[in-house]
């Protein structure tokens, strides 16, 4: 698997480090995370309940499935709607930055309530 191929490659272990690189060579699909964003979408890679890479295919449904439900109401010829949900969880976990109101509503329910497809 690419995820394992990259983090053994990489030598630090380091599961944000397999994100960005994944995330660069398809920044539509495969969505950006690091340890706050993780744990945010209950995928705290650091809980060794399960694997990390478990982990990270997890969040990365999730991620998807809020993209598909979402993306008829974000138009922005700019940004796809996966790099729109990941400034959205930078601003929100990482830096823990106040966010729009609109995307707060949207997305927080979204996380703690709604089952994967």
């Amino acid at each position: 698997m690419l995820y394992k191929e990259i983090l053994e490659k990489k030598g630090s272990k380091s599961h944000t480090a397999v994100a960005k690189a994944l995330c660069l060579l398809a920044p539509n699909f495969f969505p950006l995370w690091d340890e706050s964003i993780a744990k945010a979408y209950e995928c705290d890679y650091k809980n060794k309940n399960a694997p990390a890479v478990e982990k990270y295919i997890t969040f990365s449904k999730i991620v998807k499935h809020m993209a598909s439900k979402f993306k008829d109401d974000f138009d922005d010829p700019e940004k796809s709607i996966i790099k729109l949900i990941d400034e959205y969880n930078y601003s929100k976990f990482s830096q823990r930055w106040k966010c729009n109101a609109l995307l707060s509503k949207i997305y927080t329910p979204y996380i703690r309530y709604s089952p994967l497809p």
